[in-house]
């Protein structure tokens, strides 16, 4: 499963899937799954939790800009491992050089 992140100030302010031609009925599933060292979550929660880990690490670098957006893959079960696909600047709507695609997002929205 691919997601793209969306970071403004070292916080995370969005989170998508990256195919946004696809619906993945599984993840609103409200089936519970155990990762390890952590307990039982849904597959939506394993997801946050593993996506607000790899961040975690990621924001101790401090040579990313402000705003930026982070492509990550998260292996199936049973170690839902995160891994991070791409880093790209994430410009705000004024900027001539908007080249990441906000995905299921508005760009005002975020």
């Amino acid at each position: 499963m691919e997601f793209r992140v969306f970071v403004s100030s070292k916080r995370i302010i969005g989170l998508c899937q990256r195919d946004s031609t696809a619906i993945y009925p599984f993840l609103s599933e409200n089936e519970t799954y155990n990762l390890a060292g952590v307990g039982l979550m849904t597959l939506k929660e394993i997801i946050i939790h593993q996506i607000k880990d790899l961040h975690t690490k990621i924001t101790e670098v401090d040579v990313l800009p402000d705003q930026y957006t982070l492509d990550v893959y998260i292996d199936k079960k049973p170690k839902y491992k995160c891994r991070l696909i791409d880093v790209n600047p994430w410009p705000n709507e004024e900027s001539e050089f908007n080249r990441t695609s906000s995905l299921l997002f508005e760009q005002i929205h975020l």
